[in-house]
């Protein structure tokens, strides 16, 4: 028999085929039911089916699959065994038309069974694969056969099959319209797109597939945008306003994408028009908006249509005023810029701009947006939608003092930041009349147009169409100010000289504003030099008045100072300035146009002897004092760019003489601000440039000649100052007795830049006394200024009130910080000076403090004052009576270096604790000066280490004393973070304290994020906070509420740090591992360092700067997870961040599959959708969809 069956089976003739399949199924039946074996696959009659269904004789195929169906429908074979058979020998089989059919068939059995409890397929995309996509892998030519079995499944008489099957073939829908692959289904898209949107029962797989189809590349936006559009189409036909409403926005958006990819929108264009009356009125300020972005990126062909679109939206939908300002700011460029190429879409934008003046709408409820599922759902899929949904929603309801909180923040923003905000706030520009909002406006369009310049000529469109427009003086001035930082553009820079030249035939006042323009624009474009002469020259030429001299020699200056090699050319209205500003109005004029000449003089331009030549007789007669503090200025700046001693020839000498002089003259004027630009001139000078017949006869009267000078009798009838080389050090003294005392301080200031000249000069052996301290300065020469400082100290009376102005000043020169300390001696006689007066005292102690590491004096001084510092009364006594202590601290890394820590440790702890007892002005000024004085100590490597352990000691005291998240002791962290780090570890880990207190951790927590920030260049600078963040979930709530505080703080800050990444990847494992341990719950803890996440992400992206009141992120968990996805986008785009994004989605994708909150669940799925553009994807995606996607619809 079996030899007959063989026979009929290897014929052509199908009726025997079927003859011979049916005996071997009844031979089956039969021993199958007579239980002659336990189990089907031993029967040979079943083994020779299953050899025949892979047969090359197609009849033969199909038989033994229906054979081998039958079996299963008549429950002889089971049908999961039966299904793994077929599917396990797909790689290897001949005829793919059979397979897919007979698994078809198997599918429907599988289907129609009925367990009492909901099917779930197995079926995935990646592993276990649903069979008809892994026919599709093997050949793409089945893919007719898979499309009329699924179209056979979905359209079956049984509507439990048709419900069914939906979800069964959700894996092959998902395959064929989402593979982000160049070699995609793209021959079958549009078929199995039909089939799904036609079928009953698809709304979840249709959302779920225009949820994960990729718009990266051109083909994937392409076949997206076809999807899309005809989903539209068939919604419009069926008038279904949800869908129609949720999927225009996400047709205009696919219209900016298909532009930015070079292709072309004219089907979105069709598609728009054909259902914009099917959408509700709600969503016109988003559309708006959109359009907007359109309009501006569209080439010229589209123009039209795109414009007709806008004069739709105007007409049938609900929009705010801002949002069709929004729209008109982006249609200017193209009215400013015509082309015959679009003349008829250039009326119709006129058009739309005029009726800007003439009808605005509103909204009817801002809210109603939100109520459409389907639009919320798709928000999450376009990266467009998602950013304008929430800010356009906002901007409908924020009033104007909102705007103006919102602006500030934005300015704050990076520049990438701005950029995506552009087009809304050059919609606010045009919309508001509020000078304060016009102005921020104006600010962040040109922060953009400085990083794409491009941008620059649209923001001039709109500076000019508002200049026009507006009626405040106030707001005409801020975009005035502006168009100079526009002309950074190529082509906006003749249009800004144009306008500004216009107006320079102006009024007076407008006159000189439009100079201060040009110069504006000359220090953002040097090309603009040529436009700004001209306009000297023209205002020079019309306008004689003394307000217009000093306008332009401003400007005349800066081109000086800054671009001297135009300097020739302003020479002669430099001297036309300074010879027709001759009145005490012209002062002003006068003094900028020598500044000018100093300037030229610096860069080389002129020759100072022959211009000094020219200034001095005019300078004879000169008494007003701001053009003489301006000529004082000049010739201070001759003894920087004059020759050295050494090299200066006669006529040199002669020049520096008579500057000198007249310099000298000049002190002993009545005009106090004259003597003190005097002075401070001479200060520019060497000592050795200074001749002593220079000098006036009140600062060198009663003067003797050296002996080594009157060597024979003649020689003492000579005037000193035809003999002597030098300036005797005695002439300053006099110099100090009789300059005008109010400008003694200046006299001074002279004096310390000589001293810091001679100190220069020291050489170490001058310090080194083995016999003892010298009891005087009269080892140094006869023309040392620390000689005769310090003799008048010490051997003038000090009780003489007469000479305690001296003294005082005196004492403030040695006060000074010089490079060097000054050469040794005994400073005993500082005792005298102590009590002259506060200011007296202050400068002794000052100056013992800079001597103690080298004096014994000195040392023995500052070491007695210490001491009297004995409690905190004491110090209370000391600190608020003289004002002493801040001298102290100043100078604490000198103390730390001379004193012992016995000695100096009750000064410290006194002081402190009085500063941190009183909560007054006074003690929180002191408490700065103590912490910084502590900062700049450890930093210096010199001080004993005794005195850095104590410092350290202190410091760790004081972090229990005080609150670190009040604003009075910042100064802590000044000090604190010059701490070894091994030390601030110690101190701020909760591992080594007794007891967690709240407060104590607020501190720990405060320390270390200001680490973070100091380190934000390391590596490991977030890792700091890793340690708190398990401490902060065991404390109170205000205790958290204060870490994610810190943490947006510091993650605002080092936004594009590189360490951030990767510190938000180990945060990602730490919430994993916890999910992975299952000795425990660690539900709350994972919530927990989600927050932290989000809070993290979020603040990194700088999302959180588009909200009013950033502290919303902390407050707001429902803020937190709407803004998590958008966060993660705006980071997946920097660079600095690619390298982290696989990992962060293969976490996310973990994360939506574990057990955590649905909502969680929900945001992860969200955000791993956001993510789908990245490159990554293209090699995980058959797995991530695998995962059933959590959709709220």
């Amino acid at each position: 028999m079996m030899d007959e069956i063989e026979y009929k089976l290897e014929s052509t003739n199908p009726v025997l085929i079927s003859h011979a399949t049916s005996k071997l199924f009844e031979s089956i039946k039969k021993k199958k039911c007579d239980r002659q074996t336990d189990h089907i696959s031993k029967i040979p009659e079943f083994k020779l089916l299953l050899t025949k269904r892979d047969s090359t004789n197609v009849t033969l195929s199909i038989s033994a699959c229906q054979a081998l169906t039958a079996l299963v429908e008549n429950g002889l074979w089971d049908i999961n065994e039966a299904l793994a058979t077929f599917i396990s020998s797909i790689s290897s089989i001949k005829n793919y038309m059979v397979a897919t059919t007979t698994i078809s068939h198997l599918l429907i059995l599988d289907l129609k069974r009925d367990t009492g409890q909901e099917n779930i397929y197995p079926f995935t995309l990646h592993t276990p694969q649903h069979p008809f996509i892994t026919i599709l892998t093997q050949d793409k030519r089945s893919w007719q056969t898979i499309l009329s079995q699924m179209t056979f499944i979905l359209n079956h008489q049984d509507a439990r099959i048709r419900e069914k099957g939906m979800k069964m073939l959700r894996p092959v829908f998902l395959y064929v319209l989402c593979n982000p692959s160049s070699d995609s289904m793209d021959y079958c898209m549009q078929q199995i797109w039909q089939l799904l949107i036609k079928s009953r029962h698809s709304t979840y797989v249709q959302t779920e597939v225009l949820l994960w189809m990729c718009t990266a590349e051109i083909h994937s936006c392409t076949n997206t945008n076809y999807r899309i559009l005809e989903l539209a189409e068939k919604a419009a036909s069926e008038g279904n306003r949800e869908y129609c409403t949720a999927l225009l926005p996400m047709i205009v958006s696919l219209v900016i994408q298909l532009l930015q990819q070079g292709s072309d929108p004219t089907p979105n264009f069709h598609v728009i028009l054909f259902i914009i009356d099917h959408c509700d009125s709600y969503i016109g300020n988003l559309v708006l908006t959109l359009m907007a972005e359109v309009i501006a990126l569209c080439p010229a062909i589209y123009l039209y249509t795109t414009l007709q679109i806008c004069t739709m939206i105007a007409k049938k939908m609900s929009y705010n005023d801002v949002f069709f300002y929004t729209l008109i700011a982006s249609i200017l460029k193209w009215i400013a810029y015509p082309s015959v190429l679009c003349s008829e879409a250039l009326d119709m934008a006129r058009d739309l701009a005029s009726e800007m003046f003439t009808r605005t709408k509103l909204t009817c409820n801002n809210e109603t947006i939100f109520s459409n599922k389907l639009f919320t759902v798709f928000t999450h899929s376009d990266p467009y939608i998602q950013f304008y949904t929430e800010l356009v929603h906002c901007l409908s309801i924020w009033n104007q003092n909102d705007i103006l909180s919102w602006l500030n923040n934005i300015s704050c923003v990076p520049t990438y930041l701005k950029d995506k905000c552009k087009l809304l706030i050059s919609g606010l520009l045009l919309q508001s009349n509020e000078p304060q909002i016009v102005q921020l406006c104006c600010n962040i369009l040109v922060d953009v147009s400085r990083e794409r310049t491009n941008f620059g000529s649209h923001v001039l469109s709109l500076v000019l169409h508002k200049l026009t427009k507006c009626k405040s003086s106030i707001e005409s001035k801020c975009l005035l100010l502006v168009m100079p930082e526009l002309m950074i553009t190529k082509e906006n820079v003749p249009i800004v000289n144009h306008t500004l030249n216009q107006l320079l035939n102006g009024d007076k006042q407008l006159k000189y504003f439009i100079i201060e323009l040009y110069l504006k624009a000359l220090k953002k474009e040097p090309r603009c030099y040529r436009f700004l002469f001209a306009a000297i020259i023209k205002v020079m030429e019309s306008d004689l008045s003394w307000y217009s001299d000093a306008t332009c020699a401003r400007a005349m200056k800066h081109i000086c100072e800054n671009y001297p090699e135009h300097g020739e050319k302003l020479v002669p209205l430099i001297l036309q300035i300074l010879n027709r500003s001759t009145g005490m109005n012209g002062g002003t004029a006068s003094a900028l146009a020598l500044g000018c000449i100093s300037a030229l003089y610096k860069a080389s331009v002129i020759d100072i002897y022959s211009t000094w030549r020219v200034l001095s007789p005019r300078m004879e007669k000169e008494k007003r004092s701001v053009v003489l503090e301006s000529l004082c200025e000049l010739l201070a700046d001759v003894a920087f760019y004059a020759p050295s001693s050494q090299c200066l020839e006669e006529h040199d000498h002669q020049l520096i003489d008579d500057i000198v002089s007249k310099l000298w003259k000049y002190t002993t004027c009545s005009d106090v601000k004259v003597i003190k630009a005097a002075l401070k001139a001479l200060a520019s000078y060497r000592l050795e440039q200074l001749s002593l017949k220079t000098l006036p006869v009140e600062f060198r009267y009663n003067l003797v000649l050296p002996a080594t000078y009157a060597k024979i009798p003649t020689d003492t009838v000579k005037k000193p100052e035809d003999v002597l080389p030098y300036i005797p050090g005695v002439c300053w003294i006099q110099m100090l007795q009789n300059i005008n005392k109010m400008t003694l301080s200046a006299a001074g200031n002279l004096l310390i830049s000589f001293v810091i000249e001679e100190v220069n000069s020291f050489r170490s052996g001058m310090y080194d006394w083995p016999q003892g301290e010298p009891q005087n300065f009269k080892y140094l020469r006869d023309k040392s200024v620390i000689r005769a400082v310090g003799e008048y100290l010490r051997k003038t009376n000090k009780f003489d009130s007469n000479n305690h102005c001296i003294v005082t000043e005196c004492l403030r020169i040695f006060a000074h910080k010089y490079p060097k300390p000054l050469p040794n001696v005994n400073w005993s006689f500082l005792k005298d000076t102590f009590h002259l007066s506060a200011e007296a005292k202050q400068y002794t102690l000052s100056i013992a403090c800079h001597h103690a590491t080298i004096s014994s004096s000195a040392k023995s001084f500052i070491e007695d004052y210490l001491l009297t510092y004995k409690s905190v009364n004491d110090a209370e006594d000391f600190i608020w009576k003289d004002n002493e202590h801040p001298i102290l601290y100043s100078n604490l890394e000198y103390l730390c270096q001379a004193v012992q820590p016995n000695i100096i440790k009750r000064f410290l702890e006194t002081t402190l604790e009085c500063a941190i007892k009183k909560m007054n002005e006074n003690s929180i000024q002191s408490f700065h000066c103590i912490m910084y004085s502590y900062a700049q100590a450890l930093r210096n490597p010199e001080i004993c280490h005794a005195n850095s352990t104590l410092l350290c000691t202190i410091l760790e005291e004081l972090l229990d004393k005080i609150d670190l998240t009040c604003d009075r002791f910042y100064p802590y962290f000044t000090a604190a973070l010059e701490l070894p780090m091994e030390h601030l570890e110690r101190t701020t880990s909760p591992k080594v304290w007794w007891e967690t207190m709240a407060s104590k951790l607020k501190n720990a927590i405060a320390i270390r994020a200001e680490l973070s920030l100091k380190k934000s260049n390391s590596e490991a600078s977030l890792k700091w906070l890793n340690e708190i963040i398990g401490e902060t979930f065991a404390s109170t709530s205000s205790v958290q509420t204060y870490f994610l505080e810190i943490i947006q703080k510091v993650q605002a800050n080092m936004q594009f740090e590189r360490s951030s990444s990767n510190w938000i990847l180990e945060l990602m494992t730490q919430v994993q591992g916890f999910l992975m341990d299952s000795s425990q719950n660690h539900n709350d803890k994972i919530q927990f360092y989600c927050t932290v996440l989000f809070t993290s992400v979020i603040s990194l992206s700088g999302i959180d700067s588009m909200l009013m009141k950033r502290d919303l992120v902390i407050k707001s968990q429902n803020v937190r997870i709407k803004l998590f996805p958008q966060a993660l986008t705006l980071l997946s785009d920097r660079e600095n961040w690619k390298h982290a994004i696989p990992q962060m989605m293969e976490w996310l994708n973990y994360m939506r599959t574990n057990h955590i909150s649905n909502t969680y669940k929900y945001t992860f799925h969200r955000a791993l959708i956001s993510l789908r553009h990245n490159s990554y994807y293209k090699n995980v995606w058959s797995k991530y969809l695998s995962i059933k996607t959590d959709i709220d619809i």
